[in-house]
């Protein structure tokens, strides 16, 4: 029998007045990984900063192998839950063996750093856990995967007792969760534990052995993350994610005018080829993780904003782009080509920070609110007015600038700001770093609302964990090739590829 190792008992943690970590009660066992799947940000965000003795709950103790933990702690002992960030902490100038022995050496106060037999112990310790890194190599030329497996390799190293990972991507490949498996496995074996803390259920599944469901701050559940649990974990994911009854356009059998054919390049070297239809939805699911990350330009998610090269190639004058092409369709009338328009649903590529809200808002279509180039104040207090009602808040159009809006209040502006323009053509994406179930909620809103006006929408997604039943047609991409026209009720389903 497994030895405990950590314990949160009774933790209370208070934000704004109210309690995000109520009573809080979990164990965790030496040698083993154990998943924490919560919906809120802000109760996932708190748990983290507690465990890793930033804050200090009101009420509550930690436990470290039956010693109570506290921020008096000693260095030593404040390195036992070492942090994996989202986002890489390597030195994205500096070597492999620079970031995974120079820091360690340093904070013993070692002046030893000779660099070749440091070079020369890091390749050893990468081979020994079967990683196929030169630890010569600089970090920055890492895939994503082998970065999260350098950071463990390195929390191991400097001591760690739990490696704490704060949201583990969802959009690794399943060889790749598998060697990540494997390491941890091996770092397990020699008592060290795990905590993966995650709205991403895909991620949670391929890397612990338990799981723990967190909700209204207190952990709800916990399940074994073997076969015959499967059934009630992925009933108490669709317990928690809340559902918004979204009203679909009028009846299916009804004949729609195409809008136009959007072809997707992808790595298999074929073409995914979508027709789009006006006042549809059309959801595109890359279960095979490989196709549609050709939508980045170089096949990889920087800082949450594929659509940074995106933007660039989709052309409303219907010139061909690197990426993205639109062209005339047969059945498309020959007056013009479609006006497209491309947004990743995040905080990072749609709004100006210095900006007051209700400029991020009217950014693109100005002229609408002037005449001769003069902004008419009534006409943009009118268009406040209509933002407050549409998203129910009357306090985010009175704030001075951007700076300090929530993600959600983000991509409803922006959102919102796809309503002013109303496009041809929307084709957008929920980026990995900025999927969390309430942003879906607005833009799950906004983008039946544009169908309603005539636009035709195309949503990629990498996965059905926050899949609604709210598009009119489901395209999923499987390694076994594309399927079209799969009913919502199979597409929750279908296997993604995660092993």
């Amino acid at each position: 029998m497994r030895r405990e190792l950590f314990r949160a008992r009774g933790i209370v943690y208070m934000l704004d007045g109210r309690p995000v970590l109520d009573g809080l009660n979990l164990n965790v066992f030496q040698g083993e990984s154990l998943g924490i799947f919560s919906v809120s940000k802000s109760v996932r965000n708190a748990l983290v900063q507690v465990l890793v003795n930033r804050v200090s709950p009101v009420s509550g103790i930690l436990f470290l192998k039956g010693v109570p933990l506290t921020r008096s702690t000693e260095e030593t002992e404040s390195m036992s839950v070492i942090r994996i960030l989202p986002r890489s902490s390597l030195v994205q100038a500096r070597t492999v063996w620079e970031n995974i022995l120079v820091i360690r050496r340093r904070r013993h106060f070692s002046f030893l750093m000779n660099p070749l037999i440091m070079r020369k112990q890091a390749q050893s310790l990468l081979d020994e856990y079967g990683l196929q890194i030169d630890a010569g190599c600089l970090a920055g030329g890492l895939t994503p995967a082998q970065h999260y497996m350098v950071e463990i390799l390195k929390a191991y190293v400097m001591g760690a007792q739990i490696i704490l990972i704060d949201e583990f991507p969802f959009n690794f490949t399943a060889d790749e969760y598998r060697k990540i498996r494997q390491l941890m496995k091996q770092i397990q074996n020699n008592g060290i534990s795990f905590l993966v803390i995650s709205s991403h259920m895909e991620a949670i599944k391929a890397t612990t052995e338990r799981i723990a469901f967190l909700t209204r701050g207190k952990v709800l559940r916990i399940f074994c993350n073997i076969p015959e649990q499967q059934e009630g974990i992925n009933r108490m994911v669709s317990v928690l994610l809340p559902s918004t009854p979204v009203e679909k356009s009028p009846a299916e059998t009804m004949e729609k005018e195409m809008s136009c054919r959007v072809s997707f390049d992808t790595y298999t070297g074929k073409r995914l080829e979508v027709d789009l239809y006006r006042g549809d939805v059309t959801v595109v699911i890359d279960l095979s993780r490989t196709s549609l990350k050709a939508l980045s330009g170089d096949g990889e998610v920087a800082n949450g904003s594929v659509f940074m090269n995106f933007d660039r190639n989709v052309c409303d004058t219907g010139s061909a782009g690197d990426v993205i092409r639109t062209r005339p369709h047969p059945q498309i009338p020959a007056r013009r080509h479609p006006h497209v328009l491309a947004m990743s649903f995040g905080d990072h590529d749609q709004m100006a920070a210095g900006l007051a809200p209700v400029d991020n808002l009217c950014m693109g279509v100005y002229r609408r609110f002037s005449t001769l180039g003069v902004v008419k104040p009534r006409r943009m207090r009118s268009v406040k007015q209509e933002f407050s009602e549409w998203y129910e808040n009357e306090w985010i159009m009175e704030q001075p600038d951007s700076t300090e809006l929530s993600r959600r209040a983000k991509a409803a502006i922006a959102m919102y700001r796809m309503l002013l323009q109303r496009p041809d053509v929307l084709i957008g994406r929920i980026v990995s770093t900025n999927r969390d179930v309430y942003t879906y909620q607005i833009v799950r809103k906004g983008l039946r609302d544009l169908a309603a006006g005539g636009t035709s929408v195309c949503l990629l997604l990498s996965g059905t964990e926050l899949l609604q039943d709210f598009a009119d047609r489901y395209i999923i991409i499987t390694e076994n090739g594309v399927h079209y026209n799969v009913p919502y009720e199979q597409t929750v389903n279908m296997d993604g590829g995660v092993s």
